[in-house]
C-alpha cells in the first residue's frame, strides 16, 4: 500500500483549543495508538490465522485447535483493540494524488462516524 500511497496510514489527532478567530487546531497524538509498525505486525499475525497458508512459506501457521489457542489469540487482539480505537477515533488522511485532506472522527456514544473534507485555502488579496 505504501508504494501506491506513501501517506496511506492515518495520522491520529485530537482537536486543540479554539483560538480567538474560532479556529480549532489539530494536535498530533503522542502515543497510545496503533503505529504503522504495529499495524504491520498485527496484520501479519491476523493473516496467519485468517488466510489460507502459503504453501511456499516457512512461517508457521497459527492454529486454533483448542479453546486455549483461541483465548491466547483473543488476548493478543484485545491489547491492540484500544490502540486501534485511539488511532481511528480522530484522525486525518489523504488519498493518493489528492491535495485534499480529510478529518475523520467519531461522535457520541453510538460512535457515529463523520468525515470532513479540507482543501488548501488562499485568501484573496484585499482591495
Amino acid at each position: 500500500i505504501e508504494d501506491f500511497n506513501p501517506d496511506f496510514y492515518p495520522k491520529p489527532t485530537k482537536p486543540g483549543r479554539k483560538d480567538e478567530d474560532g479556529v480549532i487546531p489539530l494536535q498530533e497524538l503522542r502515543g497510545g495508538y496503533l503505529t504503522k509498525e504495529q499495524f504491520t505486525t498485527l496484520y501479519t499475525r491476523c493473516s496467519r490465522v485468517l488466510h489460507t497458508p502459503d504453501p511456499f512459506s516457512n512461517k508457521q501457521r497459527i492454529n486454533l485447535n483448542s479453546k486455549k489457542d483461541f483465548r491466547r489469540v483473543l488476548r493478543q487482539l484485545r491489547k491492540s483493540q484500544s490502540q486501534i480505537i485511539k488511532l481511528l477515533t480522530h484522525h486525518q488522511f489523504v488519498v493518493k494524488d489528492d491535495e485534499t485532506m480529510y478529518i475523520a472522527h467519531t461522535v457520541g456514544t453510538d460512535f457515529t462516524f463523520h468525515v470532513a473534507e479540507f482543501e488548501e485555502y488562499e485568501p484573496r488579496a484585499s482591495c
